[in-house]
């Protein structure tokens, strides 16, 4: 699987970002659908633009012409579209916390599925609200996004939550066989030595990671309906900066005793709610990517082994995009299959060929597991991530863009030890090397 980063939030410039402008993926949408189909890759995840939508909520007006060449798109391509109706941003003029915010996201939810039934094959998926705990974090509590309350995230997840549950019934109203996916991040904070007075704090957040899917069945704040249905496929984000030192903010290299086993993170997911998971949000930065790709597979499989539902897992962003943190838009992060590099307004895409090698070395291996679902029938690496590895092997060869670089491509030479085995028993030579610089992901 794989995604493309669509947020369209207003930040704290008080400006609207549409990633999939930024990004250019709207001009370049059909060869980055066939960029993604060659990289064997089968199930795409993205965002409906709401504030693109939204004509006239009370007569039921919408256009959706903007999201047609999406679906067009990806059924010619052979994709799955996952779609997202909320990925932070909304119609101008709305207010996450006005009273009718709820009944206002549920009839534009249910005039897209009756939209997209007449126009979309099945299977069709569907995610309501992006990232239910961090937008409530993002947009109620550190006043990140708009409507930039602070101290209010607690009521905005509730609120999210009642309006994910709302949209869910008037999607299934249009659309009976629509299946759903409910995402949230999983994270890990630990105190540093010298501060072990932040322990208990950094410990709190552990309980509340689950608190928007507790909402959703029902455990929690019943009086928003919640029930077991509303729970139907987790979809979990992990990226390296998920597990942190609370007083530094810095991410926990993947070798500190301290860091929690993505694998033990899954179990205990799927034991709490025994529903299908997916990760569906995974990258690392620059070079870093083919060592965590290598490492989340590994723990994915392991996962598997001690009996969690694992469905599939999605790189994202496969384009790479403008990092953004603490609500305020920065460069580009070097995070995708596909560096960007921009000549006069045009953003070439760049294939990343370590990233594309690791990509074929983890598909392989998935496949050969049998573990892991075969969307379609069963197949080997894919053509364009088998050709990036036989380039690899034939000599030194680097495409990777530098961390300031925008995407450019320096000549690194490419050694065994840059390109371990794809033996599961070699992670430890990943983990040695893998992030002990104190860079951060895109957003957290």
């Amino acid at each position: 699987m794989g995604g493309f980063e669509s947020a369209t939030h207003v930040d704290r410039s008080h400006r609207r970002q549409d990633y999939v402008c930024l990004t250019q993926h709207d001009r370049f949408l059909r060869e980055d659908y066939e960029r993604a189909r060659a990289a064997g890759l089968r199930v795409i995840r993205e965002a409906l633009r709401w504030y693109l939508c939204d004509r006239d909520w009370r007569r039921d007006l919408y256009d959706f012409d903007s999201f047609a060449p999406f679906v067009d798109a990806a059924q010619r391509t052979g994709l799955t579209h996952i779609t997202c109706l909320l990925h932070y941003g909304l119609p101008d003029g709305l207010d996450l916390f006005q009273p009718d915010f709820p009944q206002r996201f549920a009839a534009f939810a249910g005039a897209f599925a009756r939209w997209r039934v007449a126009r979309d094959d099945p299977p069709r998926w569907y995610v309501t609200v992006n990232e239910l705990s961090f937008f409530a974090l993002a947009a109620g509590e550190n006043a990140w996004f708009a409507p930039f309350r602070v101290g209010d995230g607690s009521t905005l997840k509730a609120i999210l939550v009642r309006a994910a549950i709302d949209a869910t019934d008037a999607v299934r109203a249009e659309d009976p066989h629509a299946r759903f996916v409910s995402i949230d991040p999983l994270e890990h904070r630990v105190a540093s030595p010298t501060h072990p007075e932040l322990r208990d704090e950094a410990a709190r957040p552990g309980e509340a990671l689950y608190h928007a899917w507790d909402m959703l069945v029902g455990r929690r704040k019943p009086e928003l309906g919640g029930r077991p249905d509303y729970l139907d496929v987790i979809g979990v984000n992990s990226y390296p900066d998920s597990q942190t030192v609370i007083d530094t903010q810095h991410p926990l290299p993947l070798d500190d005793p301290r860091r929690r086993q993505f694998r033990d993170m899954l179990l205990e997911t799927y034991q709490r709610f025994h529903r299908p998971i997916i990760v569906a949000e995974t990258a690392a930065r620059a070079d870093e990517r083919p060592v965590w790709l290598r490492y989340v597979v590994d723990e994915c499989l392991a996962a598997l082994r001690l009996g969690v539902d694992l469905q599939g897992i999605c790189l994202y962003p496969l384009v790479d995009m403008r990092e953004w943190r603490l609500g305020q838009i920065g460069t580009w992060g070097t995070l995708g299959l596909w560096d960007v590099r921009e000549d006069h307004g045009t953003l070439h895409r760049i294939p990343n060929e370590r990233y594309l090698a690791a990509l074929a070395e983890v598909q392989s291996r998935a496949a050969a597991s049998g573990l892991l679902p075969v969307f379609g029938e069963r197949e080997g690496p894919s053509e364009l991530a088998s050709e990036a590895l036989r380039r690899m092997a034939r000599g030194p060869r680097g495409s990777a863009a530098s961390p300031g670089g925008r995407g450019q491509s320096p000549q690194t030479p490419t050694s065994p030890e840059e390109h371990p085995t794809s033996h599961p028993d070699d992670l430890t030579s990943d983990i040695a090397r893998l992030l002990r610089s104190q860079q951060h992901i895109h957003r957290r």
